[in-house]
């Protein structure tokens, strides 16, 4: 692991002295330790950045340290952005405390505009291309996957050539608090990005790190897309606006890597009652994907076990939706156990016929089976006998969310 710091001093030393001039009590609330926050503040002194970028501001403990550590700096400048208006802890309508409102407090610091630019209520990819060039980021959001993946994906296009990216609690998922259990994003991100690293001197359970963009990051930033399908712990609230976004910035092949962390995960939020938006660019392609589906000749459905009962149930409760699907002359469940199986919701259950179907090319058959190790033999024998139009079952739900009906 190559370390960015070329000096013989720990970051967290680095003229960690400029901290004094913070007051004690402004940083009372801060949610980083002494020593998460000299790092910060060894880092920018030693690298000396001009344009800043915070993702995650809560209290404004972290935007304080920020400013303070570049107030000597007259061309540095710091750029802030939170998707909440308001402090996550203070829910109580007549305690609420403004996002940074700590930096804002802080008369002895220079929190004008000509210093310091605070976003409130943005995601940073509907604000990002406004912001332009950065040379320094800290990503302190969400850390429950994928939200600071596809923070650091934004931000990317923008960084620098020699950019540093600074992660806070990437061991947050180690503690005994169950509600921290599943925030594994920091510690994904920082493990899959290819980069220059640097750690504090307390290796041990390290919860702040750091790296320097370098060629390879770039270069291997499908590493970064692939991680996207580790199971999703809350939907990113502009899930659509991110595929829009990709589209303009990465080549195909990575959107695909995106499309498909959606169609892992959509299903799962889906039926844990978690609600998914989509813009209109995400419901343009799961949509007309939706569309090609039904306008086929036909439509089979490939295993009658509790996957196709739950596609018929879902059908079911949208009438419309289902009258669409029994359009096509064909539609039939198929399944080798069909002699033990005589119909699902009324429809009768037969013997896969490849060889009966003239113009395989013109039905569509969704693999309903369970068993991932089985979907994959029977997709072969499908492609096989000349149906190029297969689906898994857990495409079709997000293509059920772009229509509005999921």
């Amino acid at each position: 692991m190559k370390l960015i710091n070329s000096s013989n001093t720990p970051m967290e030393n680095f003229e960690s002295e400029c901290l004094n001039r913070i007051p004690a009590d402004l940083l009372a609330c801060s949610e980083m330790t002494d020593a998460e926050r000299r790092f910060i503040n060894g880092l920018i002194r030693y690298h000396r950045p001009k344009r800043i970028l915070e993702i995650g501001v809560a209290e404004g403990a972290g935007s304080l340290v920020i400013l303070n550590t570049i107030q000597d700096d007259s061309d540095a400048y710091l750029t802030s952005i939170d998707i909440a208006d308001y402090h996550y802890n203070y829910s109580n309508a007549n305690e609420k405390m403004h996002v940074g409102e700590v930096a804002k407090n802080c008369n002895n610091l220079d929190s004008s505009d000509s210093k310091w630019k605070l976003i409130t209520g943005k995601d940073p990819v509907e604000v990002m291309e406004s912001i332009g060039i950065i040379d320094f980021c800290i990503i302190d959001s969400g850390h429950v996957h994928p939200i600071e993946s596809l923070n650091f994906l934004v931000v990317l296009p923008y960084l620098s050539a020699d950019a540093i990216v600074v992660l806070h609690d990437i061991a947050i998922y180690r503690s005994y608090i169950p509600e921290f259990r599943n925030m594994h994003a920091p510690k994904l991100l920082f493990d899959s990005v290819v980069a220059d690293k640097l750690l504090p001197c307390q290796r041990a359970y390290y919860n702040i790190a750091a790296f320097q963009i370098t060629p390879g990051t770039r270069k291997y930033i499908s590493n970064v897309f692939s991680m996207l399908s580790f199971r999703w712990d809350c939907p990113p609230a502009m899930l659509s606006n991110h595929y829009d976004y990709f589209l303009k910035h990465y080549n195909s092949d990575f959107v695909e890597y995106y499309l498909e962390a959606i169609r892992a995960n959509v299903p799962l939020l889906a039926g844990q009652g978690t609600s998914v938006s989509v813009s209109p660019g995400l419901k343009k392609h799961f949509s007309s994907a939706w569309d090609d589906l039904v306008s086929k000749k036909g439509i089979i459905l490939y295993g009658a076990g509790s996957n196709c009962l739950k596609l018929l149930e879902f059908w079911g409760t949208h009438k419309h939706l289902y009258a669409e699907v029994l359009l096509p002359p064909v539609f039939e469940i198929w399944d080798i156990n069909a002699d033990k199986i005589s119909s699902v919701h009324n429809i009768p259950v037969v013997l896969p016929r490849f060889s009966t179907l003239n113009g395989s090319s013109d039905y569509a058959v969704i693999i309903t089976l369970q068993s991932k190790g089985s979907y994959y033999f029977v997709s072969l024998e499908i492609t096989k006998n000349g149906f190029s139009n297969v689906f898994e079952f857990d495409d079709i739900l997000p293509m059920l969310t772009a229509k509005g009906l999921a």
